[in-house]
């Protein structure tokens, strides 16, 4: 039975953890995100809400710019790291050997093993309390084609999704079964 929990109580759902990546004056990092979305289709828009703590703020703020990346279940360990090391601690993009392609119109580093990138240019900031909700124009689209089937959803028949259950636990989705209509 529905209940009202208590106040302050927030639930985590699974989803796909987004990796932010960003540079500012030859400065790389990389940062899990849970909470994006895109937010409009006319014109093509992402949001991400990042902290204002986290080392890729300031990265974002200064330059500009962000890319959101979308890796496999295969790099989910890079996930776990962009969201548990800091940048101020280590250079996550170095120690972790990721091979990364120069963003084409903002030169922000996409990670190549990526199967969906956005490259944005930051197009408004929203104050949001303990985070602020930064809006991009997405102005490149890299991805891999066979990960997606003629409509542009995700093929799980050629990707192992990887959704984030909590903590360091990911779990492998591969397999999809389709409703039938009423």
């Amino acid at each position: 039975m529905l209940q009202i929990a208590k106040e302050g109580t927030s639930c985590y759902l699974p989803n796909l953890v987004a990796v932010v990546t960003s540079q500012y004056e030859g400065e790389e990092n990389m940062m899990a995100a849970s909470w994006y979305s895109q937010v409009s289709a006319h014109p093509l828009r992402f949001g991400v809400a990042i902290s204002k703590e986290r080392y890729t703020y300031s990265l974002v703020k200064q330059s500009g710019a962000f890319a959101i990346n979308f890796l496999p279940y295969s790099h989910s360990h890079w996930i776990k790291i962009s969201g548990t090391i800091s940048k101020r601690d280590q250079d996550k993009l170095t120690s972790q050997s990721i091979d990364l392609i120069s963003g084409e119109k903002t030169g922000v580093p996409i990670l190549a093993q990526s199967f969906l990138a956005y490259e944005c240019r930051v197009h408004q900031m929203i104050p949001c309390g303990d985070h602020d909700w930064f809006v991009g124009d997405i102005i490149t689209t890299y991805w891999q084609p066979d990960c997606f089937n003629e409509y542009g959803s995700v093929n799980l028949n050629h990707l192992h999704y990887p959704l984030h259950l909590g903590g360091f636990h990911f779990l492998n989705l591969k397999q999809v079964n389709q409703l039938k209509s009423d």
